[in-house]
């Protein structure tokens, strides 16, 4: 019924992915024109059930109103046919019948209101669980965004050497295709021969982890997975 799309997301990595949430508690469904409409049923009382909020209220105060208005007139009513059937005099008869008319007046009356306020109250409750839709929808690209992790290993060159221009702990730049990161050199590894002397320093740039195989195969995997879920659509 509710269609999201990371359309940025889609047209950067080329890939086209999508996830289906099931939220049938959001009593939503297609209508004409495609809108959604609200999902309602007859009630016993021959009038829509259009639920009621989460936190279990009337979806508006009118509506609380007329149902409220509604329940006296019937419990009015009911009392009315029981005078009609207890009277015994003709003034009581008399008195009864005019209660009588006067209480399936006031019903007759309050089932129109309250027919009225759940129409009034219809597009309240569609707003409601569009939004809810839309929030699902959000979370579910939430969880499906496009994410990774980099790790870098500079090489030294006549203008920027490590050890000289920077240290383990400091901040750097780093320039990829045209797009600037700035991390910490988190980590150097110095490898060096019997004699001592240093064959190589290698720094790291990047949270990656701790670059061993096994945690790149994790990474690996891990951004396959970040990769099917990268576009998500309801």
């Amino acid at each position: 019924m509710w269609q999201q799309v990371d359309a940025e997301g889609e047209q950067q990595w080329g890939v086209r992915r999508e996830t289906f949430v099931d939220r049938r508690d959001i009593p939503l469904k297609t209508g004409t024109g495609g809108k959604p409409e609200l999902v309602v049923r007859e009630s016993s009382s021959s009038f829509e059930d259009i639920g009621l909020k989460p936190d279990g209220t009337e979806w508006t105060g009118d509506l609380t109103r007329a149902r409220s208005a509604h329940a006296a007139a019937e419990r009015e009513f009911a009392a009315a046919q029981k005078a009609v059937e207890d009277a015994k005099t003709a003034e009581e008869k008399a008195a009864a019948s005019q209660r009588l008319t006067a209480a399936n007046s006031a019903l007759t009356d309050a089932k129109v209101a309250l027919k009225t306020a759940l129409r009034g109250a219809r597009p309240v409750a569609v707003a409601h669980w569009v939004k809810a839709a839309e929030e699902a929808a959000a979370t579910a690209l939430k969880d499906g965004a496009k994410s990774g992790h980099f790790q870098i290993y500079p090489i030294d060159t006549d203008q920027v050497k490590f050890g000289r221009d920077y240290f383990v702990g400091d901040v750097v730049t780093v320039s990829v295709d045209g797009t600037e990161y700035s991390d910490i050199v988190k980590e150097v590894n110095i490898s060096v021969e019997d004699g001592g002397r240093i064959l190589d320093v290698s720094p790291k740039i990047g949270d990656q982890g701790t670059g061993e195989p096994l945690n790149l195969y994790r990474t690996v995997w891990e951004m396959k997975a970040k990769l099917r879920k990268l576009e998500t659509r309801m």
